[in-house]
């Protein structure tokens, strides 16, 4: 992946590690709507899938399947199949609902962002494309909060998370290494000391906000 004002194959680096990170917050963000038990079976399973082969290839440096014009009709292609899964599919699922109007729409709306989500995925080649990326699978984490209270939730949640950090790390990488005048080459050794200590930085960042913001969960209501 590379910026718009940068050639495609220039050296990035940790390459891998930021291909690793965005490919897993993509998953994770994914895995965390299928835990929420509101999905048809079908997009539970394909779309993990999906997101696995995608990051399967991207890690061994394939170029993207879509281009930036056929991601965009797919996407606009959806939005004439959107009625149909608002007013059909996604009312078939949620049948037993309490209030089914307001939840048809939302699996709709939810069906729509996996699917450009994964579009896009299969259509990232800039750092634009992966802060995108980034954004969507957000969208995605937020509704899967108001679709579950499982405490599985907890957990993903966790490992998005994790992913977040470390894709944010990867990004701030490359955008220094693109105002550098001469980047220094990249050598597999160092390569693997630095993905190392990215990723327990990224641990580190992980787990500090996890407790921290459970800390204050905990702490904070004493004074109510």
């Amino acid at each position: 992946m590379a910026t718009a004002a940068n050639p495609a194959r220039q050296a990035w680096p940790a390459e891998r590690f930021f291909r690793a990170s965005l490919s897993l917050l993509v998953l994770s963000s994914i895995l965390t709507l299928a835990s929420t038990d509101k999905l048809d079976g079908f997009t539970s399973l394909v779309a993990p899938l999906a997101a696995l082969y995608k990051g399967y290839r991207w890690w061994h440096g394939l170029p993207a399947e879509l281009s930036h014009r056929a991601a965009t009709w797919c996407l606009v292609a959806y939005l004439g199949f959107f009625p149909v899964d608002a007013m059909f599919l996604s009312r078939f699922f949620l049948a037993s609902s309490s209030s089914p109007p307001l939840f048809v729409v939302l699996l709709a709306v939810v069906h729509f962002l996996i699917f450009a989500m994964l579009i896009r995925f299969y259509s990232a080649a800039s750092d634009r494309d992966a802060l995108f990326l980034s954004m969507l699978a957000f969208a995605a984490i937020l509704a899967a909060a108001i679709l579950t209270v499982d405490t599985l939730f907890l957990t993903l949640f966790f490992f998005f998370l994790l992913s977040a950090v470390s894709t944010l790390i990867g990004m701030e990488l490359r955008r220094g290494a693109t105002g550098a005048v001469s980047p220094a080459p990249v050598r597999r050794e160092t390569e693997r000391h630095l993905n190392r200590a990215l990723s327990l930085a990224a641990l580190s960042v992980a787990v500090g906000a996890i407790l921290l913001g459970g800390a204050f969960f905990f702490f904070f209501p004493r004074f109510n």
